[in-house]
């Protein structure tokens, strides 16, 4: 298992589900080993098949189950995260912003829309969490 992993379950115990906006991560493996399930939404993976994988093409339509503890969001694809509101706040997941730059005044004004706050840095990603 590697640290990534092993972070993510330091965080969360036993994690059900995952979301994953856009169409890479260099961490993907590590994340698909955690989850009991993984949502990937927009595009799809090359050639990526795992049985504990499913891709959805909009997200804002379908009723995903309870239970959705992290999502993982590349910088440019955080503007998704508004058509995942119901999800967000029904369940109010951890965020992992994939981004190489510090904590921007940008990051900081989109995520108290939602009411997030971040609350640590594990390798290039932001760590944002629901206040309260």
């Amino acid at each position: 298992m590697s640290k990534f992993a092993k972070r993510i379950r330091k965080i969360k115990k036993f994690p059900q589900y995952a979301i994953s906006i856009g169409d890479e991560y260099e961490n993907f493996v590590d994340i698909l080993g955690v989850f009991q399930t993984v949502f990937v939404v927009g595009t799809k993976i090359k050639n990526f098949r795992e049985k504990n994988l499913i891709y959805l093409e909009d997200v804002a339509s379908i009723a995903l189950p309870n239970g959705v503890d992290m999502i993982f969001s590349r910088e440019d694809n955080k503007n998704q995260l508004l058509n995942l509101q119901h999800i967000i706040r029904q369940n109010r997941p951890l965020i992992f912003l994939h981004t190489e730059i510090e904590i921007s005044k940008e990051h900081s004004d989109f995520f108290r829309k939602i009411q997030y706050h971040a609350t640590e840095v594990l390798n290039d990603y932001q760590i944002w969490k629901m206040n309260g």
